[in-house]
């Protein structure tokens, strides 16, 4: 029996992305059981109003709507509960990484519990990059991670991730983080329940648009690493 694929897409504000995203994803997926749930995020644009006439048109794609920010963690665990995919994938919103490289993940689910997209092991893949700014503040971020968790992983906050349900049912009821820290304290909670991760380099390209304010969410992730640190 051909399993099931639940692709979870957070989504604050993307009207300028969404329409082109689902397109693509339906149009590669074609052919595959799968479903698209996108979990709204105290969207104050047209995102809502976008993915539900889509919704008429595909009974694949499902919209979860919150008024209220729940946080890019919090939106993840809202699609994943109310999914029923045999596999679960977490995608952006913007198309960084294509539907063919979400499919080269799901392909090493064979072999592993967790793939982690991931634009550090081969730059040379990365067709756009970050600023420099932000290039930096992801390798410090990274530098905290191995210092305060002893997470060695290259690239914990790319978007594309990948896993068996079964795993991530096991994990998401005891992670606590709903923000952009939320991605740090899974992988770190699978490491020490020792699931079998692969990082894998992907084709990514930037886009100009992150949601991510540098400075002020950098601190909340650092606090966030912290408190993560302490309650371990």
């Amino acid at each position: 029996m051909e399993k099931k694929i639940s692709i979870i897409i957070p989504a604050f504000n993307e009207e300028d992305d969404i329409a082109k995203t689902l397109s693509e994803m339906r149009s590669f997926f074609k052919n595959v059981n799968y479903e698209i749930i996108v979990s709204a995020d105290g969207c104050t644009d047209r995102t809502v109003d976008i993915v539900t006439e889509i919704t008429k048109k595909d009974h694949r794609i499902n919209l979860l709507n919150t008024k209220e920010r729940l946080g890019k963690g919090g939106g993840i665990k809202k699609g994943f509960y109310a999914s029923n995919g045999d596999v679960v994938v977490f995608a952006d919103a913007d198309r960084s990484c294509s539907s063919a490289e979400i499919s080269r993940l799901v392909g090493f689910l064979k072999d592993y519990d967790i793939v982690i997209a991931s634009r550090a092991i081969d730059r040379g893949k990365v067709v756009k990059r970050q600023s420099f700014v932000r290039d930096y503040m992801g390798r410090t971020f990274n530098f905290l991670l191995r210092l305060l968790l002893g997470l060695k992983i290259s690239d914990t906050q790319c978007g594309y991730k990948a896993f068996r349900r079964n795993v991530l049912s096991r994990l998401l009821p005891n992670v606590k983080s709903n923000g952009w820290e939320f991605d740090a304290e899974l992988l770190y909670k699978a490491t020490k329940a020792k699931y079998n991760m692969y990082e894998c380099a992907v084709v990514w390209k930037n886009r100009d648009e992150s949601k991510l304010k540098i400075f002020p969410d950098s601190l909340k992730m650092l606090l966030g690493l912290i408190r993560i640190r302490l309650n371990n």
